[in-house]
């Protein structure tokens, strides 16, 4: 069965009938590479009359938490967009957002640990620790006073 004729027999037809600045929408690149699903705000409608173009600020969920990016198309492309609501978008990229989140606490906590380890080092090497610190006693021994020592035959 054609994928198309299945789609257009389970959905209604959605066509925008009005776009302005502002408004939130759902648009589709489909490729066989990704899933193509970008929210998007309508930031820019342009109309000379002769040529038409629409900018938006396309965001969608990536594996590293959220890609934003602006696009212009033409009025002459192919731009395959449908009605998004404020709560859709919120639903689709809160997920995202939480990972984001989350991801920079963790940064935070392994950097707070880097400069704790700096800090320290530098404390350690600076010349107010060295007057602090000591050196342990010790003996050396050759292998041979060591071996006599072992024997219990001590120097």
């Amino acid at each position: 069965m054609n994928q198309q004729n299945l789609i257009r027999a389970s959905a209604n037809v959605v066509k925008i009938t009005n776009l302005k600045v502002g408004d939130v929408v759902k648009q589709i690149e489909a490729s066989n590479y990704d899933d193509g699903i970008f929210y998007a705000l309508v930031t820019d409608i342009l109309n000379n009359g002769e040529d038409a173009f629409i900018t938006l600020t396309r965001y969608k969920k990536s594996y590293s938490g959220i890609d934003c990016g602006v696009k212009t198309f033409s009025g002459k492309q192919e731009l395959n967009i449908f009605p998004a609501t404020v709560d859709e978008v919120k639903e689709h990229l809160n997920e995202a957002i939480e990972k984001i989140a989350r991801d920079i606490e963790n940064e935070q906590r392994t950097l707070d640990g880097k400069r704790k380890a700096l800090e320290n080092t530098r404390q350690f090497i600076s010349m107010e620790t060295s007057k602090k610190l000591t050196e342990c006693s010790f003996r050396e021994l050759t292998q041979l006073e060591y071996d006599k020592i072992k024997q219990g035959n001590v120097l």
